[in-house]
């Protein structure tokens, strides 16, 4: 693994990734896909973190977190390269709005939610 200033390298069976610190083009939370996946799970750790209750619209709620999240801070760079190992070289963009972290797979400018979670885990 190597680490360069502005941006993080992985090699892994003779194949290579470059990520770039907060690269890539800005995202419309209105034009982005929520996968299936994606609003089950917000729905799911949504509820259990306010004690169950109601959420009416987990995807208008969902877009209102992404609306104020940064890609900044979102994921360090070693958590990248680790998740870029586990999902096979699957390139994704994160970002964080009090404690949400959206995972983004950015296809040719289609923007698609893949997963919501909770940021409750120490950064590395």
């Amino acid at each position: 693994m190597l680490i360069q200033e502005g941006k993080v390298s992985a090699r892994y069976a003779g194949k290579e990734s470059t990520l770039k610190k907060e690269s890539g083009p800005e995202i419309d939370p209105e034009k982005v896909i929520f996968t299936r996946h994606a609003l089950d799970r917000f729905r799911e750790r949504f509820l259990q973190l306010n004690g169950g209750g109601k959420l009416s619209s987990p995807e208008r709620t969902a877009r209102k977190i992404l609306a104020r999240a940064t890609e900044e801070g979102a994921l360090s760079p070693v958590g990248r390269v680790k998740r870029l190992i586990d999902n096979r070289f699957q390139e994704a963009r994160y970002f964080m709005s009090n404690g949400w972290r959206f995972v983004i797979n950015d296809n040719n400018g289609i923007f698609t939610v893949l997963t919501i979670e909770r940021d409750i885990f120490k950064r590395q």
